[in-house]
């Protein structure tokens, strides 16, 4: 085990776009950055395909997924874009972004689409942030996918979704 794998992580399907196709890439390393402008950050890897169709294309999206997902983020995480299209090998039911090209994923309890704004290498992998250009959510039914380690995922259980009592 490796230290960074002791923080359960909500894990997204990182969208993009080129001319050749639309790929995913499961990423954990992800998170909010700011409220205002509001911005998305997530790390990525110079050796990954999405890592260069998002320099390309200079937008992605982020798709929250489900429990139900876990075998197609594990799935999508196993191979390259660069050899595989992994919408048509997975299947992966998509619809065009409403203000970028990136697909979003169908299924998914939440969808940012962003902007990248800007990028900075730390370490090994590259801070990609998106400025966040639309927002969509349906929270029935919700069962977010967390990630443990090495394919190894979760939810919560007995999912409430409370409101704080207005003031």
């Amino acid at each position: 085990m490796r230290f960074y794998q002791l923080h359960p992580q909500v894990v997204v399907l990182i969208g993009t776009a080129t001319e050749e196709k639309e790929n995913f890439m499961p990423a954990a390393w992800a998170s909010p950055l700011s409220f205002k402008p509001p911005l998305f950050g997530v790390a990525i890897s110079p050796k990954r395909y999405t890592y260069n169709a998002i320099l390309a294309s200079e937008e992605f999206t982020v798709n929250y997924c489900t429990l139900e997902m876990a075998d197609i983020v594990a799935r999508t995480g196993e191979v390259s874009g660069r050899v595989v299209n992994k919408k048509e090998k997975f299947n992966i039911k998509t619809r065009r972004g409403e203000v970028v090209k990136a697909p979003v994923v169908e299924g998914c309890y939440a969808h940012l689409e962003c902007k990248l704004k800007d990028y900075f290498e730390v370490g090994d992998h590259f801070l990609f942030v998106g400025e966040v250009l639309k927002f969509s959510h349906d929270l029935k039914d919700l069962k977010p996918l967390i990630y443990l380690w090495e394919d190894t995922y979760t939810t919560i259980s007995d999912v409430r979704i409370l409101k704080p009592r207005e003031k």
